[in-house]
Protein backbone atom coordinates (compact mmCIF):
# COMPACT_ATOMS: atom_id res chain seq x y z
CA UNK A 1 0.00 0.00 0.00
CA UNK A 2 1.14 3.41 -1.04
CA UNK A 3 0.15 4.90 2.69
CA UNK A 4 3.01 2.14 4.37
CA UNK A 5 5.67 3.97 1.92
CA UNK A 6 4.88 7.77 3.00
CA UNK A 7 6.57 8.74 6.39
CA UNK A 8 4.88 9.35 9.13
CA UNK A 9 5.46 13.41 10.39
CA UNK A 10 6.57 12.40 14.33
CA UNK A 11 4.47 15.00 17.06
CA UNK A 12 7.58 16.48 19.19
CA UNK A 13 5.80 16.63 22.28
CA UNK A 14 6.93 20.52 23.26
CA UNK A 15 5.55 20.36 27.28
CA UNK A 16 8.44 22.96 28.53
CA UNK A 17 11.60 21.63 26.29
CA UNK A 18 10.50 17.83 26.30
CA UNK A 19 12.32 16.14 23.64
CA UNK A 20 10.19 13.38 23.01
CA UNK A 21 8.18 12.56 19.92
CA UNK A 22 5.88 9.75 18.79
CA UNK A 23 4.30 8.46 15.37
CA UNK A 24 0.88 8.58 16.36
CA UNK A 25 -1.08 10.83 18.56
CA UNK A 26 -2.00 8.23 20.46
CA UNK A 27 1.91 7.33 21.78
CA UNK A 28 1.84 11.09 22.39
CA UNK A 29 -1.49 11.29 24.39
CA UNK A 30 -0.08 8.08 26.36
CA UNK A 31 3.21 9.82 27.24
CA UNK A 32 1.45 13.09 28.01
CA UNK A 33 -0.87 11.64 30.40
CA UNK A 34 1.78 9.51 31.96
CA UNK A 35 5.18 12.06 32.16
CA UNK A 36 3.29 15.50 31.93
CA UNK A 37 -0.84 15.33 33.84
CA UNK A 38 0.59 15.69 37.26
CA UNK A 39 2.80 18.62 36.62
CA UNK A 40 -0.39 20.42 34.77
CA UNK A 41 -2.70 19.34 37.43
CA UNK A 42 0.01 21.15 39.61
CA UNK A 43 0.20 24.13 37.67
CA UNK A 44 -3.62 24.04 36.99
CA UNK A 45 -4.20 23.89 41.02
CA UNK A 46 -2.05 26.53 41.25
CA UNK A 47 -3.59 29.11 38.77
CA UNK A 48 -6.59 28.65 39.94
CA UNK A 49 -5.27 29.25 43.67
CA UNK A 50 -3.90 32.83 42.58
CA UNK A 51 -7.14 33.67 40.93
CA UNK A 52 -9.23 32.79 43.32
CA UNK A 53 -7.40 34.48 45.89
CA UNK A 54 -7.52 37.67 43.67
CA UNK A 55 -10.95 37.38 43.51
CA UNK A 56 -11.71 37.24 47.15
CA UNK A 57 -8.86 39.78 47.63
CA UNK A 58 -10.93 42.28 45.47
CA UNK A 59 -14.43 41.07 47.36
CA UNK A 60 -13.05 41.41 51.03
CA UNK A 61 -11.66 45.07 49.82
CA UNK A 62 -15.11 46.21 48.56
CA UNK A 63 -16.84 44.73 51.70
CA UNK A 64 -14.45 47.23 53.92
CA UNK A 65 -15.05 49.66 51.71
CA UNK A 66 -18.49 49.82 51.97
Amino acid sequence: MEVLEIEQPKVDCGWKGCQNSFTSIEGMNIHVQSDHMLYRVLVQTEYQGRSHTQVWGQQQGAHKQG
